[in-house]
């Protein structure tokens, strides 16, 4: 598998941060049709969260990572609600033992977690899209713009649960 890494994020990113609205419409209109079941994912989880900021920082950093994966696979193939079902139960499961162990007094098990990841960069990036630290240090993030830890906790399952899925369908392909 083709390790994805943070230029290729970085491009990604900005192209996608550039979209006007027409284009945004058109990529959200090519997901559908490439990755239906994805989106529709994306969509659920994204009306359930809290604020618009929370469900438009869900929606772009998914699409971010649908991109990432367009780079190296263009012609992906399609994920399923299965898999994408599978996957989040995984997801729950391991974020309840990861708790489990930080409450046990293991610190780094996140670390290793990222370690052996088969794309850790994409993984790093969608942390880093919840985080709420602001772009400049001197800073403090605007009250609307953070996000709450419910909302954290489910868009880590659901960013893990999607590369997760992805990584299976080009596993696949190779």
């Amino acid at each position: 598998m083709i390790l994805i890494n943070d230029q290729t994020i970085t491009d990604v990113y900005n192209r996608s941060a550039e979209l006007g609205e027409e284009q945004i419409t058109e990529l959200m209109d090519t997901m559908a049709t490439e990755q239906p079941s994805v989106l529709a994912y994306m969509m659920a989880n994204a009306g359930e969260m809290e604020s618009q900021m929370e469900a438009e920082t869900l929606m772009f950093t998914g699409v971010v990572l649908w991109n990432c994966f367009k780079e190296h696979y263009p012609t992906m193939p399609m994920v399923n609600e299965d898999m994408l079902d599978d996957n989040e139960q995984k997801n729950i499961e391991l974020m309840h033992r990861l708790d489990e162990l930080s409450m046990q007094g293991e610190t780094d098990v996140v670390q290793k977690m990222m370690e052996e990841y088969p794309q850790p960069h994409l993984l790093s990036y969608a942390l880093s899209s919840i985080s709420n630290e602001p772009y400049d240090e001197d800073e403090e993030m605007p009250e609307e713009d953070i996000i709450s830890e419910e909302a954290q906790g489910a868009m880590i399952i659901l960013f893990k649960t999607i590369i997760d899925s992805y990584i299976e369908v080009v596993k696949d392909k190779e």
